[in-house]
């Protein structure tokens, strides 16, 4: 919308090789980049937008080479590990993607901001983090769920077991339900489960799902109106769009031990 209201022509890239379709050499234009930024998928979009002075905006992603909106990942997931602290559980575990110790610029992925913010959330309640209790699987939607299968599991063994699962999105947190169902652990009498994205299946599953919106149309409002000012020459800070918490029926106070 914020694009139709200055007539301004406004692409989004998924991929670099998509650039050529969109690119009118005499007319100025703007690029949102909708995904986690890879220099060997988005390199040519960067390089292009700079020399012929593009703004360009990254949404889904941090980077050390482009503006990005900041969704502040860490914050949603301490928003989600505070309110299982907060209903009583001590023994939450977290399952996200793994993490290259060694990759340049870690701290910007996604999977580490995470991880931040379920540490913040243990620290503020004065509890330690157990490494026991911080599983990493590959993503289901890529790469099939029997990494995080075998995770679940993982956690299950351990003793004492933990009273709640955070999942880095909803994809796996869909699993997780599966998985307990079929160890026949209950949801939440047993182990509550909390997602990340807010998804339309997060509101379906069964039990539906406590989850974090990532406020996903505000993110592309933000963007689309940080390019467009951009385009007419307007200063422009950096957009921002904050998660809120979505509680529904997967999470509860623990049963006494």
């Amino acid at each position: 919308m914020a694009a139709q209201q200055h007539n301004a022509r406004l692409f989004i890239i998924t991929d670099g090789a998509e650039l050529e379709r969109y690119v009118h050499p005499n007319a100025r234009q703007g690029i949102i980049l909708f995904s986690s930024y890879e220099d060997a998928i988005f390199g040519s979009v960067v390089k292009y937008a700079a020399d012929h002075e593009w703004p360009i905006c990254l949404v889904m992603g941090s980077s050390s080479v482009v503006p990005f909106l900041e969704d502040h990942r860490d914050v949603g997931f301490e928003l989600a590990t505070a309110h299982l602290l907060a209903l009583g559980h001590r023994r939450v575990a977290y399952l996200g993607t793994p993490i290259d110790p060694t990759e340049v610029n870690v701290k910007n992925r996604p999977a580490w901001r995470g991880r931040l913010g379920y540490w913040r959330a243990l620290k503020h309640a004065g509890i330690p983090a157990d490494p026991g209790y911080c599983e990493e699987a590959s993503i289901p939607e890529l790469d099939g769920p029997l990494e995080t299968v075998q995770a679940v599991e993982r956690l299950l063994s351990r003793s004492p077991r933990p009273t709640a699962i955070v999942c880095n999105n909803d994809d796996r947190a869909l699993v997780v339900l599966d998985v307990l169902r079929t160890h026949g652990v209950r949801v939440p009498e047993d182990i509550s489960v909390v997602g990340y994205d807010d998804s339309p299946e997060a509101q379906k599953s069964t039990p539906a799902l406590t989850s974090v919106d990532t406020q996903l149309s505000a993110q592309g409002e933000e963007a689309v109106g940080y390019v467009v000012n951009r385009l007419l020459g307007r200063k422009a800070p950096l957009p921002s769009v904050m998660p809120r918490l979505v509680v529904r029926a997967s999470s509860d106070v623990p049963k006494k031990a």
